[in-house]
């Protein structure tokens, strides 16, 4: 189990970190590092463009029905790549 702590208090770092060993819990320190959360204006996006552009492939392929079954799939890995299968 992880547990990451939102707190620059020292305190209550403290008290959870007591509190989980009580409860038979082991406690490692990870190095002090800031969590950026990505937000995007309205105008900018966290994607870029090359991102934008491979998507939008993927979404033209399932709209114009260029997709495979998951037994196709299967069946065409298995006649490529027959010495993965044979073991």
């Amino acid at each position: 189990m992880t547990l990451i702590l939102d707190s620059t208090s020292a305190k209550k770092i403290s008290l959870l970190k007591e509190l989980a060993l009580q409860l038979g819990v082991k406690v490692t320190e990870a190095p002090n590092t800031k969590i950026v959360k990505a937000k995007a204006s309205k105008t900018e996006s966290v994607l870029s463009a090359e991102q934008k552009r491979s998507i939008d492939a993927g979404l033209d392929d399932i709209k114009y029905g260029r997709v495979h079954t998951h037994e196709e799939v299967q069946e065409l890995t298995k006649n490529r790549f027959p010495h993965l299968f044979n073991k």
